[in-house]
């Protein structure tokens, strides 16, 4: 039979060296609750699950983003797991989207691996075209000042036709539905 042990000496197996890849045991991980809500930044050294809400930037070695967790920021660390929703830039070594989850934003990866069933809604991208020490969204540029209204010499709007005063009219009344 197949389970049958063999009579007489046992053969033991050489000890496995570690894995260089593993990461660092930094005791437990730390917990946010499906109560919980937190508005700000969130570092952690170790392995961090978050099944609450979080609105600001999350920063971790492993991240793990639980069924019930939402984060509305950016996401850093070595290993994201997505199984919830993340609306926001994620930056990660190790990216896993998990079945069933909800991204909207840009993804920067080492290796990422999405499960069918996950809804990505970004560009994903390779760490290598994006430098790692910058945030994946720039700030916007700020926007060219405004003329004001006295500042403008223009003669007076033409007096609307008939045809023109209904058109205005129906546009109003549509764009109120």
């Amino acid at each position: 039979m197949f389970f049958k042990k063999k009579q007489g000496k046992t053969q033991q197996r050489p000890a496995m060296a570690p894995i260089a890849a593993e990461p660092v045991d930094h005791g437990e991980p730390s917990y946010l609750g499906r109560d919980a809500m937190i508005e700000g930044q969130i570092s952690c050294d170790g392995e961090i699950h978050v099944d609450g809400t979080i609105r600001g930037s999350l920063r971790a070695q492993v991240c793990v983003i639980d069924a019930q967790g939402v984060i509305q920021g950016e996401v850093t660390g070595d290993v994201v797991h997505v199984r919830g929703r993340v609306i926001g830039p994620i930056q990660g070594s190790q990216v896993y989207i998990h079945s069933g989850a909800h991204v909207e934003g840009d993804v920067f990866h080492d290796a990422i691996s999405i499960e069918p069933g996950a809804y990505v809604y970004g560009t994903v991208r390779h760490n290598s075209t994006q430098p790692r020490s910058q945030s994946a969204f720039q700030p916007p540029l700020p926007l060219p000042p405004v003329a004001s209204d006295t500042a403008i010499d223009s003669d007076p709007p033409a007096p609307l036709s008939e045809k023109d005063k209904l058109l205005n009219r129906l546009r109003l009344v549509q764009s109120k539905k």
